[in-house]
């Protein structure tokens, strides 16, 4: 197994990691007759995985980890992110985005 890095946020320089999850809940909602609208107790929909959005996050920027235009969202992604040194990161993503518009100006040619 290749040696990680210790992770390093490219915006903040930050060092610490959270794992975000988005999770589709339901709240129902009264409207009383003087206007004032009440939110109920929400329930999750452990049914519907569509609206979930998850994945890890700088813990001090909030700020989401992608990699090639990829948000990272697995242990084996993060894994593979921090086998690369931030330069390696920064020049993979450069590369990246060369390629993507190489490709965008081709398609329009």
């Amino acid at each position: 197994m290749n040696t990680l890095n210790k992770f390093q946020c490219l915006k903040c320089n930050g060092s610490e990691l959270s794992y975000e999850k988005w999770i589709n809940s339901k709240e129902d909602v009264v409207i009383h007759a003087d206007g004032h609208i009440e939110y109920c107790l929400g329930k999750i929909d452990e049914t519907n995985e569509l609206g979930a959005v998850c994945g890890y996050i700088c813990r001090k920027c909030n700020f989401p980890l992608y990699f090639r235009n990829s948000r990272i969202e697995n242990e084996d992604d993060l894994k593979f992110y921090l086998s690369m040194t931030p330069e390696e990161i920064r020049e993979a993503e450069k590369e990246y985005f060369e390629e993507q518009e190489e490709l965008i100006h081709d398609e329009l040619m």
